[in-house]
């Protein structure tokens, strides 16, 4: 039998139970895209940690030029790691030729199987479809994609469906593609998914309705509504960084409790409302930033 093993976070949580087999397993070279603040205090940790069991390997990172010596000191002690640089493209479903030829130089050079995609989201696309035809395992951070204006126009919303449209066209479906939405491994949440599930399988009454709202807790200045690069607000909005947990973890409830009632849904309705950035300025105006700060 497998034994198991827990991966433990940077932040203490339980990430997933995995069976660790008795036997050697064929090493797996890691191609990391994307080695900003999250891959560092989560992918790299990670990968390191779990070498001995799985023999993970990081081989190769890709990032922005103007990145080279933030990578350089993150992957110090990691041992060799070939780094990838590239400048930044506009194109959201291709990327420049150059880049392209460098990377599957880098996939044949290092006998890469898989890729982590830990880019801008406005990234993920462009290094999405490349995984996929180069048939590579792909573990992708949350969302699968978006767009400039997503949030504000519908022509741009609907993209979105397309996208994955797109992927589903060109992947081998023997290859591994994860979506990371980590907040599914939050203790709390684990709680509350078993007592769901728990209640509805012992009185098959599922949910019937869910409520979920969501703040990062932080405070953003005006200016920083504007000009802010990470997570950023203006453009394509909450729902394609933090707030796809809201419906990440709804849904993964419904689907828990309807599952354990052994009952279906004739519908589902969905109400959204969202605070812009125009209405932050609204709710604190100029004179009550003066007074405050």
């Amino acid at each position: 039998m497998p034994r198991l093993t827990k991966f433990t976070s940077t932040q203490g949580n339980i990430v997933y139970d995995l069976p660790l087999t008795s036997h050697p397993v064929k090493q797996l070279n890691i191609m990391l895209i994307g080695c900003g603040p999250y891959a560092k205090h989560i992918y790299l940790p990670a990968l390191a940690e779990q070498n001995d069991s799985y023999r993970l390997n990081l081989t190769v990172v890709v990032e922005l030029e103007s990145q080279k010596a933030f990578v350089e000191e993150a992957v110090k002690g990691l041992g060799p790691v070939k780094l990838v640089l590239t400048k930044k493209f506009k194109n959201p479903y291709s990327l420049p030729t150059r880049l392209v030829a460098e990377l599957n130089k880098a996939v044949a050079e290092n006998n890469i199987d898989g890729v982590i995609i830990s880019t801008e989201p406005l990234s993920h696309m462009q290094y999405t479809l490349w995984a996929a035809k180069s048939n590579l395992h792909v573990l992708i951070n949350k969302p699968l994609s978006t767009h400039e204006f997503v949030a504000s126009r519908p022509s741009h919303a609907k993209r979105l469906y397309e996208d994955y449209q797109k992927i589903v066209a060109v992947r081998n479906p023997k290859k591994a593609f994860l979506i990371n939405a980590q907040r599914r491994y939050d203790p709390g949440f684990i709680y509350a998914l078993d007592l769901v599930g728990s209640v509805a399988e012992k009185y098959h009454i599922p949910i019937t309705s869910v409520q979920g709202m969501y703040c990062d807790g932080q405070w953003r200045l005006p200016k920083e509504m504007l000009t802010q690069q990470y997570h950023t607000y203006m453009g394509y909005g909450k729902v394609s960084h933090s707030g796809y947990h809201q419906i990440d973890l709804m849904s993964r409830l419904i689907e828990v409790s309807f599952g354990k009632s052994g009952k279906n849904f004739d519908e589902i309705g969905a109400f959204s409302s969202f605070i812009r950035p125009t209405g932050l300025l609204y709710q604190q105006n100029r004179e009550d930033y003066i007074r405050l700060f």
